[in-house]
């Protein structure tokens, strides 16, 4: 739980969402070609202010870091990790 908190307040205090660091594996690739245009601009958005934060060395005002959800995640790619394990099996 320790854990949990502070890479939630580390993504927080730059804006992002778990699913925006997550590794990318050919199943999260999957799922991000999923993503409808908006999703995927949102996504590019918190990348993009994320990086500008960090070459500022400067964080979100606390306000804004207390609206973040980071934990709220939008990629379905342990859905795809599944499909994409079916799809190797059954070949």
């Amino acid at each position: 739980r320790a854990y949990k908190a502070r890479v939630g307040k580390q993504l927080a205090s730059y804006g992002l969402k778990l699913d925006d660091v997550v590794t990318p594996t050919p199943d999260v690739m999957a799922a991000l070609k999923k993503l409808t245009p908006e999703q995927m601009s949102d996504r590019n958005k918190r990348i993009k202010r994320a990086i500008d934060l960090q070459l500022k060395k400067t964080y979100l005002a606390e306000d804004v870091q207390a609206l973040q959800k980071p934990f709220e995640g939008y990629l379905d790619y342990k859905k795809e990790k599944a499909l994409m394990h079916e799809k190797l099996t059954y070949q």
